[in-house]
């Protein structure tokens, strides 16, 4: 018997020889089974891997290595062995997939903890710029300023203080037109953010 073309047809005790020396893991039957099945298995292969990226040839490599590294696992007939190797192909797609979303998942942490680390160096100039203007100007006029930062209505912080809403609303747009002039462009910016 020829192991060495598989275009042959085999005859039954040709197969069941051929078994026995590819359960013994004989390089000769290996390599037969192997060259036997390639041409199915990379369609197979290709057909559930597509868009992956990733050769079949590697693929179904990797499988019948497998196979070699476990002496234990034997095979009775060729179906058996070609059904082997297509669900090891498929259980090998699900890992590859189950592994990618681990990936993925990971990839999102990531750019969720650059993001809100953004957010933390923005909150924490924010707080800055918000601090030194409140510093700026009188206490008591800083206190009303306060209050219009932390979303209080001109309505409100009147009743609040005993001043007219008119008044309230003169000295937000003293205090405005200050805080322009002595603090830098961007922290006018920023702190033009909370108020509007």
């Amino acid at each position: 018997m020829s192991l060495r073309n598989p275009a042959d047809s085999i005859s039954l005790q040709d197969i069941s020889v051929l078994l026995k020396k590819f359960n013994r893991r004989e390089i000769e039957a290996f390599g037969y089974i192997y060259d036997y099945f390639y041409s199915e298995l990379t369609y197979y292969t290709i057909k559930i891997y597509k868009d992956t990226g990733i050769d079949a040839a590697d693929v179904i490599h990797d499988i019948f290595l497998k196979v070699w590294h476990s002496p234990k696992k034997d095979f009775s007939s060729l179906e058996e062995i070609k059904f082997y190797m297509m669900v090891s192909i498929k259980n090998s797609r699900k890992a590859l997939t189950i592994h990618q979303k681990h990936i993925d998942r990971y990839a999102d942490a990531v750019r969720t903890e650059r993001d809100q680390f953004k957010l933390d160096i923005i909150e924490t100039e924010i707080f800055s710029v918000f601090n030194y203007a409140l510093g700026l100007p009188p206490k008591e006029t800083a206190e009303i300023f306060k209050l219009f930062l932390e979303g209080y209505t001109a309505e409100e912080i009147a009743w609040k203080t005993g001043k007219t809403v008119k008044a309230i609303y003169n000295l937000k747009s003293r205090t405005l037109a200050g805080l322009k002039r002595q603090l830098s462009h961007h922290q006018f910016s920023i702190l033009s953010l909370l108020l509007f």
